[in-house]
């Protein structure tokens, strides 16, 4: 390819950067709330239910919980973006600065040269390897969630993080919600128990098997292990169980940095006054359990230590 030839096809790239980080969350807020106006009403596709019921979960909680599959929103996504500049379509989430697409809203994933430009799927040309249940990640001041996390119906490599992939926007909450089942929204609660957890399928196998006797806090995986932002709403617990896969040391360190914020917020000795950990075996831990019909003993190990 000769240089003139480079420019042409290279040109469109360098349009996709990302607005200041204000007016980038107006936008991504704006466009989500519209987004969340098409998904909130939908039901769970048959495909999604049978995907949860496998895994032994509801898919009346998951509903609940506002996991939703967007095939059947994508004609509109596609719309919704199209009379957008290239600056907000970065803001909203859904693209990569220097105009990459979020890898499961792509018509083809064949074409992985730099000089092809992403082109939407709709509806109707979804491809069947993109296909999944998406999990909503709440902001407090919000009343629709502000970004999501894309779980693969079929897997495309043994990572989980490849298998459930993150919205791209910078500054995306990280807390999937604390409930005790009636509603994903992050609102404090009132229970005396909170169990936190990591990644959405384990986040909803706990909610599930709690059955309202604790309040769980779904959060996702950190590279500060634990948030500042978290810690808040564990205000008024009485006693605050950590479940987490121990991945050499990781549940270790995310202990540690939740007892440091956790004194800081609420005082010296709360933490060893209130938390308490459970490390678990394997990655999808929680609901390999809730499969064998042992997550609600562990539920019960937890609620009388």
């Amino acid at each position: 390819m000769d240089i003139l030839a480079h420019l042409a096809a290279t040109a469109w790239k360098r349009e996709y950067r990302r607005p200041p980080d204000e007016q980038a969350r107006a936008i991504r807020a704006a466009f989500t709330a519209r987004l969340w106006e098409q998904l909130e009403p939908l039901s769970l596709t048959e495909r999604a239910c049978a995907w949860l019921e496998a895994r032994g979960l509801r898919p009346a909680l998951a509903h609940a919980l506002g996991f939703r599959d967007w095939r059947p929103v994508m004609t509109w996504l596609k719309q919704a973006l199209e009379p957008l500049s290239p600056p907000e379509r970065v803001a909203t989430g859904l693209f990569f600065e220097g105009g990459s697409l979020w890898w499961p809203l792509s018509k083809s994933h064949a074409c992985r040269s730099e000089y092809c430009r992403p082109e939407l799927a709709s509806t109707d040309d979804m491809p069947e390897r993109a296909r999944g249940l998406c999990a909503p990640v709440w902001d407090g001041a919000l009343a629709h969630p502000l970004g999501w996390l894309w779980q693969l119906y079929e897997p495309v490599s043994k990572s989980r993080y490849d298998n459930c992939m993150r919205y791209l926007a910078r500054g995306q909450p990280t807390l999937l919600g604390i409930c005790t089942g009636a509603s994903g929204l992050p609102a404090a609660s009132a229970h005396p128990m909170r169990i936190v957890c990591e990644e959405p399928i384990e986040w909803l196998s706990l909610v599930q098997a709690a059955a309202g006797r604790a309040a769980v806090m779904g959060i996702l995986r950190s590279w500060t292990f634990w948030n500042e932002d978290w810690t808040p709403h564990l205000a008024g617990a009485e006693r605050v169980a950590i479940a987490l896969p121990e991945r050499e040391g990781y549940a270790e360190r995310v202990f540690a940095a939740l007892e440091k914020s956790a004194d800081a917020r609420f005082g010296p000795g709360w933490a060893e006054a209130h938390l308490q950990r459970r490390t678990l075996e394997g990655e999808d831990a929680c609901n390999a359990l809730l499969q064998r019909g042992e997550l609600a003993g562990l539920v019960d190990e937890l609620l009388d230590p």
